[in-house]
């Protein structure tokens, strides 16, 4: 158990200093599955010492996810999604800012249907109490209404002034063909 704990470590610490010299992390689909299920096996085998080598602080951890919401890295951000659910919420700052990152992809992410489960599986760990995640998701509803309500509301106007410019063109036609 030892032996696999280092290499994670020698991973996660690869990344840091990678992060430190260049600014971002390279996360390759395959070191982001590792971690996952690393992650995974030491939670099913209670061992907390080992999760606490191998997982980084919150902070961290969100500018991570941001970085790879960013470039549109699907898989990486599922793994890293599931990830979420085993970190340590004991820093009241971390929890707040996991909190709003996770709100926040629920209603940004262009295909959010595809991390629509890992979100919400994060969020039900990261809130406190039921009332704080049932008003979370439903602020997220709310916004992602008025979205779709505005989305409606410009597509219903373009339209409008389509048809205006198609009713000015034919009363041309016909003042041309009457003439």
């Amino acid at each position: 158990l030892k032996e696999t704990v280092i290499p994670s470590r020698i991973l996660f610490e690869q990344l840091k200093k990678e992060a430190e010299e260049t600014n971002k992390v390279e996360l390759s689909p395959e070191q982001a599955m590792y971690w996952r299920c690393l992650v995974q096996y030491f939670v099913e085998h209670k061992n907390h010492d080992a999760l606490e080598q191998i997982l980084p602080n919150i902070t961290e951890f969100c500018e991570l996810m941001i970085q790879y919401k960013g470039q549109e890295e699907d898989f990486i951000v599922q793994q890293l999604l599931i990830l979420a659910q085993h970190l340590d919420y004991a820093d009241e700052v971390g929890r707040r800012n996991m909190k709003k990152l996770l709100c926040k992809f629920l209603v940004t992410f262009d295909e959010a249907e595809t991390h629509v489960t890992e979100l919400i599986k994060a969020l039900v760990v990261v809130e406190i109490s039921e009332d704080e995640l049932r008003n979370s998701i439903v602020n997220a509803v709310e916004e992602l209404v008025a979205q779709m309500n505005e989305i409606i509301l410009y597509t219903s106007t373009a339209d409008l002034m389509r048809d205006d410019d198609e009713d000015d063109v034919d009363d041309e036609d016909k003042k041309v063909i009457t003439t």
